[in-house]
């Protein structure tokens, strides 16, 4: 029988994110002959077992690992050692990029974007455009924090310019509260799915995920208080608002309940608002029911635009300290130009009406979904830049996702956001408003039609 191929153990060192590790050891053994070209490699699902960590990693691991011409995915035959015959792996990638309909990045529509142009000529028009070079205090200018706090009191959360530190863009600042308030080895409680970014973070700082049980209002808080007792959890992340990826809104009753817990048990809470502009009337935030224990987080990536990098953080008094020591020995600050623009169209009005061009095109792309994949939506929310659909039962996520890109669309399965096992769950995320136009999202999904029309697809195998 062939011995099936892993990495030596341990995999990593604690300043090599884990996918990383795994593409160091391919390339060691493809380089010393241990892996001969053309053989077989695990399965996503193999190797995850057999290093006990999470799919979504190994995923990482081996799409970079394609990228970089180490191995080559040959759809349902599995990974194979050896690039793909034919041209570079860059050539293929670009050539791939430029015909595919990208439907697993999840973004808003870019047609309702702000002009840029615009608010560079209002900038290079002030007097004092000149100090925008220059260093700044690490939190942020305070004229910047003002539009923030003002921002943040707009949906939800009055505070003030005081209270507020900039980061570049809602990953950013997770990855700086949580190295300033976790050690390697704790344990952060999340949803049972969640977006591959905090799985990375999760990776890079050594902190242990526990996923906790939810129903349709969101997080169990019979669940939470069980993952207390059993896994010493000490923080809880939560994305209440169009969930990504299921697209779940907590209900005000289940955030008071999870506030109470938390509150109960001594837990920190992190809050990651980040769709909440997009819905016109959201529950209450979980941080303004217990904000001496909760740090909210709001970038405007989903809202205004994601080139930027520009997000809001709320920490409670006693985290500042900490948070804004991890600030500066990563970036110093943010750059005051991103600030001064995004800064500029929240004070103007420019951001509300780009939230609401963005909610009239996200509710006309998913009347398009609707009509085109009826009745598979998970959640629907005509607001969310994203949809959860559940998969007739003759489908199998992934095998779907990888017959979807075969024929030109890109989607994301749901064992890319569980966040400790592999899952039963049968669903795709496929993001609505990644589509450059209306006509290309109408094409991907008439695609997708068709896939599904197909009768007698099997499920991959389990064994």
């Amino acid at each position: 029988m062939t011995e099936i191929w892993s990495p030596p153990l341990p995999i990593s060192d604690k300043d090599e994110p884990l996918y990383e590790a795994i593409i160091r050891a391919l390339g060691n053994d493809i380089g010393s002959g241990k892996l001969a070209a053309d053989a077989r490699l695990p399965t996503h699902r193999e190797m995850a077992d057999i290093l006990g960590i999470a799919i979504g990693t190994v995923t990482r691991a081996y799409t970079e690992a394609e990228r970089r011409g180490l191995i080559r995915s040959e759809g349902r035959r599995g990974t194979f050692v050896g690039a793909t015959k034919g041209p570079s792996a860059l050539s293929r990638i670009m050539d791939q990029e430029s015909s595919l309909i990208d439907l697993s990045r999840n973004e808003a529509p870019h047609t309702a974007d702000p002009s840029l142009a615009l608010a560079l000529k209002i900038i290079a028009r002030q007097p004092d455009s000149q100090r925008l070079l220059r260093y700044t205090p690490v939190p942020g200018l305070i004229h910047h924090r003002e539009a923030g706090a003002r921002w943040l009191s707009r949906h939800g959360l009055q505070t003030n310019a005081d209270s507020v530190i900039i980061a570049a863009g809602a990953q950013h600042a997770l990855f700086t509260i949580f190295s300033a308030i976790l050690e390697p080895g704790d344990t952060l409680a999340t949803d049972q799915f969640a977006y591959p970014g905090l799985m990375t973070i999760a990776d890079r700082l050594r902190i242990q995920l526990v996923s906790v049980a939810g129903d349709n209002e969101g997080m169990l808080p019979d669940a939470l208080r069980t993952a207390w007792r059993r896994r010493k959890v000490r923080t809880l992340y939560c994305n209440p608002t169009l969930h990504n990826p299921t697209n779940v809104v907590v209900s005000k009753a289940r955030r008071a309940a999870l506030a109470e817990v938390a509150d109960d048990l001594g837990l920190n809470i992190v809050e990651d608002e980040i769709f909440r502009p997009l819905l016109p009337d959201p529950p209450p935030l979980v941080s303004s029911l217990v904000p001496h224990r909760s740090c909210l987080v709001m970038s405007v990536s989903k809202t205004i635009t994601p080139g930027l990098r520009v997000g809001y953080v709320v920490p409670p008094p006693d985290w500042r300290p900490k948070i804004v020591d991890a600030l500066q020995s990563g970036m110093l600050n943010v750059p005051s130009l991103t600030s001064e623009i995004v800064a500029g169209w929240i004070l103007d009005g420019t951001a509300d009406k780009v939230i609401a061009r963005r909610r009239e095109e996200l509710a006309w792309r998913h009347g398009l979904l609707e009509a085109t994949l009826p009745g598979l939506s998970v959640h629907p929310n005509p607001h969310s830049c994203h949809a959860w659909l559940q998969l007739p039962e003759r489908w199998n996520c992934t095998q779907f996702s990888m017959e979807a890109q075969r024929r030109g669309v890109v989607v994301a399965p749901a064992e890319m956001f569980a966040v400790e096992r592999p899952t039963s769950i049968n669903a795709i995320r496929l993001s609505v408003g990644a589509a450059e136009s209306r006509e290309s999202l109408q094409a991907g999904l008439v695609i997708l039609a068709g896939i599904l029309e197909r009768l007698g697809r099997p499920h991959a195998p389990s064994v």
